[in-house]
């Protein structure tokens, strides 16, 4: 049976299609299903990785800001609990100020990088990187108490800011090393197993760059319009085989498919 998972992310779409067993429950309609939060909030596993860049492209956009916060050796945290502390208590003084200034929809996601003291057995410095929107450049720069901050507005590619996520997700590979406010909007999929007919698959794996083909087949039933980017085709064995039953045979397909609005 072949699955279909389709992530809206603000002017972004991304198309997950892969094999799963007759066994599992039919999805008879197009659906949307709320996904879990990567489990204990670290970025070791590819699906947390595509999570947090979704999470990212949906919530962020062009005029937000991106921020590297570095220590000083007078605020250098000790552990990650007080790394955890320092960004709360950032982030606390960056909404108190916007609010002064009549904004109260500030929004944040942050990363703490792998360092010395934490599980991961790193030697590095300890830092932050945070994405911030509804917040003055200013502002940014001046409430970071304990060593250097800079900031950049965000830079969006073809693939929306998915480089620069996926940059801050490998300097976190620890527990607990990365979260957000409360209002960020979460990427919840729409799920069906009747969008593609496995010949259509078969052809997307066998010719990926095919995106005029590609963009054809997914632009055929939507109102908004989307440009191919780029389609990865991984094989990794798990997944049920298109061409066999058994799972176990090597030759398990995943497909990404990555658009972007016209």
């Amino acid at each position: 049976m072949i699955r279909t998972k389709k992530y809206n992310c603000g002017n972004y779409q991304e198309i997950e299609i892969f094999n799963v067993s007759p066994r599992k429950r039919k999805y008879e309609r197009a659906r949307k299903v709320k996904e879990s939060t990567p489990a204990q909030k670290n970025l070791n596993s590819k699906r947390a990785q595509r999570y947090f860049a979704r999470l990212c492209n949906l919530n962020f956009s062009e005029g937000d800001y991106s921020v590297d916060a570095t220590y000083d050796d007078a605020h250098l945290p000790a552990n990650r609990d007080e790394a955890l502390r320092d960004v709360r208590n950032y982030a606390r003084r960056v909404r108190y100020e916007m609010a002064k200034r009549g904004k109260e929809d500030v929004e944040f996601v942050y990363v703490i990088s792998n360092h010395k003291g934490d599980d991961t057995g790193s030697k590095a410095r300890c830092h932050i990187h945070i994405i911030f929107k509804g917040a003055d450049r200013d502002v940014l720069e001046k409430k970071w108490k304990a060593g250097y901050c800079n900031t950049d507005k965000l830079r969006f590619s073809e693939t929306g800011i998915t480089g620069k996520a996926l940059y801050m997700a490998r300097q976190g590979k620890s527990k607990r090393c990365w979260g957000g406010s409360l209002g960020l909007k979460k990427p919840e999929p729409i799920v069906s197993d009747r969008t593609f007919t496995r010949g259509q698959v078969e052809r997307i794996i066998n010719d990926p760059g095919d995106g005029r083909f590609i963009s054809k087949l997914i632009n055929k039933n939507n109102k908004t319009k989307y440009v191919f980017t780029d389609c990865i085709v991984e094989h990794d064995g798990r997944q049920v085989g298109f061409f066999s039953e058994d799972p176990g045979d090597g030759l398990g397909f995943s497909v990404l498919i990555r658009m972007r609005r016209e």
